[in-house]
């Protein structure tokens, strides 16, 4: 492909849903305003909110801010395929509104996706608690962004993180809106877009962030496992029933297992985070990450009993 081509000139469609985060939207569409690559649109989808986001949004007084108000009945796929469909571009973002970009996410991912003629590309981001970095969500390697690998190691990939092709989202049918996928509904997307063999790359560099706050973290646990559970079923099935598959099966379940007790123990359901464990150890008992989970969890929880 030409990489001469002037990619500043592309226009990209930044997806925004919201709902009540008129506290959070000012950084996520300040990041936005503040990207080196200026040729943007964003359509912020608005869950008719109930705080003053609309006004937040307005006082920015940029035209190319939209803002699509709509009833998602608690679905955020749905207002992110309301923002597709309204989308103009032939690239889509997407940025969650708790969620920031740094100044040069979309130069880098643009620049990226074109020049190794990708359909999607995504970069790693830093997450932040208490309004202190924790920890990155590395998406760094080939390897990850395959198949076999975001099905039986598990999703890598931050919804804020991805750039794509518009015609490859259209392609595969948007974001699946069925209840039972909820919290999970992106993992599932970018499962059926690589199991079309749609090109993946990245940007090895972490260029946004990712807020963890009540809102989207405390009763979330186990609403969260039960979705990704439903994406699981939902594919393995296409698996032939041999050793092999019931091998990697069985250290996907352990590692998800494992992840639910982790987010159990950080919301201080130790009793819960409990259960995910003795689950995780079922599954594969060679977890070694799992033994000083389990001492960490016990040790809280009679910490919290004293």
């Amino acid at each position: 492909m030409n990489t001469s081509l002037n990619n500043s000139e592309i226009l990209v469609s930044v997806i925004v849903p919201t709902y009540n985060h008129a506290h959070l939207i000012k950084k996520a569409l300040t990041s936005l305003i503040e990207q080196t690559h200026q040729n943007w649109e964003a359509l912020v989808v608005n869950n008719y909110s109930e705080d003053n986001t609309i006004e937040v949004i307005e006082s920015f007084q940029d035209k190319r801010i939209n803002v699509i108000n709509f009833h998602n009945n608690g679905s955020i796929a749905a207002s992110r395929n309301v923002g597709i469909k309204e989308s103009k571009a032939p690239y889509i973002a997407f940025l969650d509104s708790d969620d920031y970009w740094y100044p040069k996410k979309l130069e880098k991912c643009l620049n990226k996706i074109i020049t190794d003629n990708a359909d999607l590309c995504v970069n790693s981001e830093i997450i932040i608690s208490n309004k202190k970095p924790i920890k990155p969500l590395i998406c760094g390697n080939k390897e990850q962004l395959t198949y076999f690998h975001l099905l039986f190691r598990g999703n890598c990939i931050s919804t804020s993180s991805v750039l794509m092709k518009k015609n490859c989202i259209d392609h595969v049918g948007g974001f699946n809106e069925d209840s039972q996928m909820i919290t999970a509904e992106d993992y599932d997307l970018w499962l059926r877009i690589a199991k079309k063999n749609y090109r993946f790359t990245h940007v090895d560099e972490i260029l946004g962030g990712h807020l963890q706050h009540s809102s989207n973290s405390s009763s979330f646990v186990e609403k969260h496992h039960k979705a990704i559970v439903n994406v699981l079923e939902k594919y393995l099935q296409e698996f032939p029933n041999n050793f092999k598959t019931s091998v990697n099966k069985r250290i996907r379940y352990a590692n998800l297992f494992y992840e639910t007790g982790r987010n159990a123990t950080r919301q201080k359901q130790f009793s819960d985070s409990m259960s995910f464990y003795l689950k995780s150890f079922k599954n594969n008992p060679f977890k070694i990450k799992t033994y000083p989970a389990v001492l960490i969890s016990l040790f809280k929880q009679l910490k919290k009993s004293v």
